[in-house]
Formats: structure tokens, C-alpha cells, sequence
């Protein structure tokens, strides 16, 4: 693999989306964006005690590859985007075609939600009325559709209430203000949550009261303190679930290249009132 461009040649590529591929099966693990030399920089400062020691399944399968004496096939998919967005937008359409469990990503893409929709799906999603908030601060949690189907949380209220409650990066202070927690699904509305209490997880700290038995999911040590989650009852008010459960995620909360699936109504222009 080489070690970089020519002289002048990343200049005339700007923002491009690449991907590498595995040449002991033909898969490719893993997919990026990037400018200037980053297609590079994954096989050239692989370190073998990091991608052990960290889990990252992405550099393991580098220096698996390298210790077969082979070499990392990259592959500039799309180039000559003028920004980032635009980059965004091209990489997570493309993480959406490989097989989940071929790709060492850690995220699956900005925008992923508008992934692998059928025209039926789509019909049938704006046909539906927008969440009405009325007024209320709410905050939207958007799981993955992949994930929801292909796991327990489907029909199984107490996972969908775990999987919901923690662990976000997101302020305990900002959130305290939230009168509603709404699960949504391919931005529709499932669930809807009353918070009676909020809590901040801190490293080599047990999990405070409410949280016990359950592990965190996706924590990493450099950002655990700024996780928080919440203790809280499902909603079961028949005017409060006809506003918010089988009404989609209002547009002024889909805007371009939104990748955070912890969102506050009230932080993102406005609560909006019919």
C-alpha cells in the first residue's frame, strides 16, 4: 500500500469517500471520508498493541492482514466534493450497503436514518401527521431501525425503556428541563417516557441507584463522564400518546447531516406549537 499521493494530486481529489477491502476474503471493513493523505494513514500508523488493547476491530484487521504478509486494498469510492457535508452524506450511504457485521465502524454514518427506505416505507412516513409538542420540552431519542428489528427491544417494552434511558452525551442540567423522552424508530414516534429523575455516570464510579445490573453501552472511559440517563415511568395519557407515537420527528429536527440520535426540542430552533 502506498504511502501517500503525488505531489498535487490530494489538491484536485478534495473531500473523497474510500473504503478498504480485506484481500484474503474481498471484504471491505471499513468506510471513510477524508482529504490530502487520511485513505492512507490507517495502515501506515497502525500500532499492535493499540488495536488489541482498545477492541478496534478496524486496526486488528489491518495488522491481520499485514501479519499474512498481504496488504490493505484501498479504494477511493467517490472524490471531488467540495465539502464535508456533502462527504457526510456520501460515506453513510455507503456504510448502509456492506453487511453490519463485515465493517469495523464504530458509527454507522451522518444521516443514516434516511438509509435502505422502500418507496412503500417512505409513503407511509409522510403520510403521517408531525409530532405535535404543544409546548412541551421534549427530548427525541432515535434508535437505529437496524437495530430494532434485528434485536429484543422490538415488543419487549423493557428493553426498549433500557435502550432508551441510557447513556447519553448530553448535559444533566439541560435535560432536567424535559418534561417528555420519546423513542422513535425511522423517525416515528414508539414510546413516551416521564423522567422522574436524572443521573451523571462517572468513571470508577458504581451506577447510581435505578441503573443496577445494567451495563452502559458504547462507553468509552474519555467521555463516560459526560454520559447521562434517566429513571422514569412510560407514559400511558391517551391525548399525550395520540401527539407523539405514530406521528413522525418534525422536519426542523431532521436537518442535514443530524448524527446525534439524543435530541432536545427546545435546542433546535424552538419548541414548535400548533
Amino acid at each position: 500500500m502506498e504511502k501517500g499521493f503525488e505531489k498535487g494530486v490530494a489538491k484536485k481529489l478534495k473531500h473523497y469517500v474510500y473504503r478498504l477491502v480485506d484481500p484474503r476474503n474481498g471484504n471491505t471493513f471499513y468506510v471513510g471520508k477524508g482529504k490530502d493523505d487520511r485513505i492512507f494513514q490507517h495502515a501506515n500508523n497502525v500500532k499492535i498493541e493499540a488495536s488489541y488493547e482498545d477492541g478496534d476491530l478496524k486496526l486488528k484487521t489491518i495488522q491481520d492482514i499485514k501479519n499474512a504478509g498481504l496488504e490493505v486494498v484501498p479504494i477511493i469510492h467517490r472524490y471531488g466534493m467540495k465539502d464535508e457535508e456533502t462527504a457526510f452524506e456520501v460515506e453513510s450511504a455507503l456504510i448502509a450497503v456492506y453487511p453490519i457485521e463485515h465493517l469495523s465502524n464504530k458509527i454507522s454514518g451522518r444521516g443514516d436514518d434516511k438509509n435502505n427506505w422502500s418507496p412503500k416505507e417512505l409513503n407511509d412516513l409522510y403520510a403521517m401527521k408531525e409530532m405535535d409538542f404543544n409546548g412541551d420540552k421534549c427530548v427525541i431519542i432515535k434508535h437505529k431501525r437496524q437495530y430494532w428489528d434485528n434485536s429484543l427491544m422490538d415488543g419487549n417494552d423493557e428493553a426498549v425503556y433500557n435502550g432508551t434511558r441510557y447513556c447519553w452525551v448530553a448535559n444533566k442540567k439541560r435535560a432536567e428541563e424535559t418534561e417528555y423522552v420519546i423513542a422513535t424508530v425511522g423517525g416515528v414516534g414508539k414510546k413516551v417516557y416521564k423522567p422522574t429523575r436524572w443521573e451523571q455516570f462517572s468513571p470508577g464510579v458504581k451506577l447510581p441507584d435505578g441503573f443496577e445490573g445494567i451495563e452502559p453501552h458504547d462507553i468509552y472511559p474519555e467521555v463516560l463522564g459526560k454520559r447521562i440517563g434517566f429513571i422514569g415511568d412510560e407514559v400511558q395519557d391517551k391525548d399525550v400518546l395520540r401527539r407523539y407515537v405514530n406521528r413522525r420527528i418534525p422536519e426542523f429536527l431532521n436537518k442535514r447531516g443530524a448524527m446525534n440520535p439524543f435530541l432536545y426540542n427546545y435546542d433546535q430552533g424552538g419548541i414548535k406549537e400548533k
